[in-house]
């Protein structure tokens, strides 16, 4: 254009010259962010719809039945408003599923890691269960961290581990928990055959342990969490 506008062409004729413009002529503001917004809305939601759809965690009850196809029994939260935790409602649950008279119904209480209430859950339960008229025996399973004898007031020279290990027997080695009448003995863990006996420990002999007991209707153990040792 430039090399003919030097020339004398009739033909061509400069009507406006161009000016650069203020700014982007389309699209506009106002239909930008609109679409951006809903854009931006779809991602978070299916990054979200994503991450749950492949998270392992279990949140609600429900996931909890469907999981490991078993019922909840309770649900024991954090004291709010002055009310005390579910213990009783946990020991009505537990009483319903003892079946056979004849033979003792055992519960194991753990949990995946430290600090998660377990042992005070199995005692709180065990309690409610001794109050409501039911015998119960409390076994002291974690044995690397005992702390029953500790919690219930009570002194014990042999436990879980001379019993499991054959070198005293259960009656012997059981202790009645004072206020209860003996409706709720304890076998503690903190004896001086504990280390051995959780070395050794294995199922035949929780099962040896079990068909030595005669008078409770309950056992309750109150296990090591699963996360941390491999009892």
């Amino acid at each position: 254009l430039e090399t003919m506008s030097g020339n004398a062409d009739p033909s061509l004729q400069l009507s406006t010259a161009a000016t650069p413009p203020a700014g982007a002529s389309s699209p506009g503001l106002s239909l930008v962010l609109p679409i951006a917004l809903v854009v931006g809305l779809f991602v978070a939601f299916a990054g979200a719809l994503a991450l749950d759809t492949m998270s392992t965690r279990v949140r609600t009850d429900s996931q909890v039945e469907q999981v490991f196809d078993l019922p909840v029994l309770a649900r024991i939260g954090k004291p709010s408003g002055g009310e005390p935790p579910a213990y009783t409602d946990l020991a009505h649950s537990l009483a319903a599923l003892r079946r056979d008279g004849s033979r003792p119904l055992s519960v194991l209480f753990t949990s995946p890691g430290d600090n998660e209430n377990r042992t005070t859950a199995a005692v709180e339960a065990a309690k409610s269960l001794a109050e409501a008229g039911q015998r119960v025996l409390m076994v002291e399973a974690d044995l690397r961290r005992p702390s029953l004898a500790r919690r219930l007031g009570i002194t014990a020279a042999n436990g879980t581990g001379a019993v499991v290990l054959g070198h005293t027997p259960l009656s012997e080695a059981a202790v009645s928990v004072p206020g209860y009448e003996g409706a709720l003995r304890v076998l503690s863990g903190a004896d001086r055959y504990a280390s051995a006996a959780s070395i050794a420990m294995s199922p035949a002999m929780v099962s040896g342990l079990l068909s030595s007991v005669r008078s409770a209707d309950f056992v309750i153990f109150d296990g090591a969490p699963l996360g941390t040792v491999l009892d």
